[in-house]
């Protein structure tokens, strides 16, 4: 009986063995690993270090990040591609990540495009660990979810709310009416909400009027008056507070700088 265990111990630890050396040539290889992705439609692949910058990907990301070729976005971070508050977002999530090595499974996000229109995304996350068993990077893939459809469960439920917001972003939106659109109370909403989007629906609705009024300041001639009320702001002060919060710039900054590029 020893005997037959320490075979099968001695066989498990072979193929460990085995395992980590091959898996060791494969993160020396991740060209070759970035290349089966780009067969996946809509689907972006990421790789990281715990430095949060970026070391390799696929072409749909580079697309997305608004550059030609993978190799420009080597070496630099989400901050200097995203918005701030989405880069908060993200080095929040990869912090988490690193720290617990543990995954982050099924995260929709609202990811701005280069011309300041916004789309829902699937992201999945996890962890790259050394030999040793130290946390090295994180490896992820996000999905634009209207690729997916109903056959993402968690969308399909809450699909009616993220149209009702999308359509009603420019006027007041009551907790009650979501929370029926999702057929819950409104605690369990709002519990269900926060767990699939990482936020109160108060503070994603905030979100999204902010994106859609970055897609006004870089697409229309429209007065920073007009988008603010356009977005469901009250004021020119109220909208100019709260988009300074979130991206770290006031409307006009913002306005100025993409006209600059």
């Amino acid at each position: 009986m020893s005997n037959n265990k320490n075979i099968a111990i001695s066989s498990i630890k072979q193929r460990m063995a085995f395992k980590r050396k091959f898996v060791k040539r494969l993160c020396q290889s991740s060209i070759e690993i970035a290349q089966l992705f780009e067969h996946l439609p809509d689907v972006c692949f990421f790789v990281k270090d715990i430095d949060g910058r970026f070391i390799d990907g696929n072409q749909l990301l580079a697309q997305k990040l608004g550059v030609d070729h993978i190799e420009e976005i080597i070496g630099i971070t989400d901050a200097q591609v995203f918005p701030d508050d989405l880069a908060r977002v993200f080095l929040t999530d990869d912090t988490k990540i690193i720290a617990s090595s543990q995954p982050l499974i099924d995260r929709i996000e609202l990811v701005p495009n280069r011309d300041g229109t916004v789309e829902w995304y699937l992201t999945n996350k996890i962890p790259l660990h050394s030999e040793d068993g130290k946390v090295v990077g994180i490896a992820g893939i996000t999905q634009n979810l209207n690729s997916l459809g109903e056959s993402w469960h968690p969308y399909e439920q809450m699909k009616d709310v993220l149209d009702y917001i999308k359509e009603h972003y420019h006027m007041l939106i009551e907790l009650s009416e979501l929370a029926k659109l999702s057929h819950l109370s409104i605690s369990q909403f709002e519990r269900k909400f926060k767990r699939n989007f990482a936020m109160t629906p108060i503070k994603f609705i905030g979100r999204f009027r902010i994106h859609m009024a970055c897609k006004y300041l870089l697409h229309t001639h429209r007065t920073i008056t007009d988008i603010a009320h356009a977005c469901g702001f009250c004021d020119h002060s109220h909208f100019s507070r709260q988009f300074v919060k979130i991206m770290n710039k006031t409307p006009g900054q913002y306005r100025k700088l993409f006209s600059s590029e």
